[in-house]
């Protein structure tokens, strides 16, 4: 018998994450009426906290893998697809955008140690999201 994995599938996560508001947003107009509507960059903002929340737990699972390289890659699909699910959120307004990148970003520092070049494929996007988080590029 295959042994049955049980790390959620990347198209799970988002079915549970990036789903869920929008499924919510047709009850609460159909309940509230157009006030309702008013909610909806609410919901997003909490399925984007959420996502992020799930990145962070993540990542910390995977800072905690034991030295086991089916454990490592069983986690780091995890992170992949976390990280997968905070790049692929619809989100409503400039500022989610920004709180969006402003996570992604940190993450890709972190994980590349700042070892990137604005000759790199996508090093411009890197340097502008340099200059307005921290003032200045840091290449």
């Amino acid at each position: 018998m295959a042994k049955q994995s049980h790390t959620p599938s990347r198209r799970a996560m988002l079915a549970g994450l990036a789903a869920a508001p929008a499924v919510g947003l047709p009850a609460l107009a159909g309940v509230g009426g157009p006030l309702a509507m008013a909610d909806a960059p609410t919901l997003l903002s909490d399925a984007l906290a959420q996502a992020i929340e799930l990145h962070k737990v993540a990542m910390a699972g995977l800072a905690a893998a034991p030295d086991d390289d089916d454990a490592i890659d069983r986690l780091s699909d995890v992170e992949f697809d976390a990280r997968l699910v905070i790049a692929e959120l619809p989100v409503a307004t400039e500022g989610e955008l920004l709180q969006k990148l402003r996570h992604l970003y940190d993450h890709e520092r972190e994980a590349w140690g700042g070892n990137w070049d604005a000759s790199d494929k996508f090093g411009s996007v890197f340097a502008a999201l340099d200059v307005h988080f921290n003032g200045e590029s840091q290449q």
